[in-house]
């Protein structure tokens, strides 16, 4: 629920009119740690429940089949 929050404030901070299309580097990588961890929550809550130990394997099975990985980008 912090994650989501943490999203809705940034969101609203930035609004419409905020920046070059509302968003600005910081405020990008902010949101992207925000979804990173809500998703990260989500996979270790469906492992939870499914009463599953949290592997690779089982993390990628929780991807649809047809999504294709891309390398990771290097800053």
């Amino acid at each position: 629920m912090d994650a989501a929050l943490f999203i809705e404030q940034i969101v609203g901070e930035v609004g419409p009119a905020g920046g070059a299309g509302g968003f600005d580097i910081a405020t990008t990588e902010r949101v992207t740690a925000a979804f990173g961890n809500l998703a990260a929550i989500a996979i270790q809550a469906a492992h939870d429940v499914a009463g599953k130990e949290l592997t690779p394997e089982n993390v990628m099975a929780l991807m649809p089949v047809s999504t294709s990985l891309q390398p990771a980008v290097e800053k």
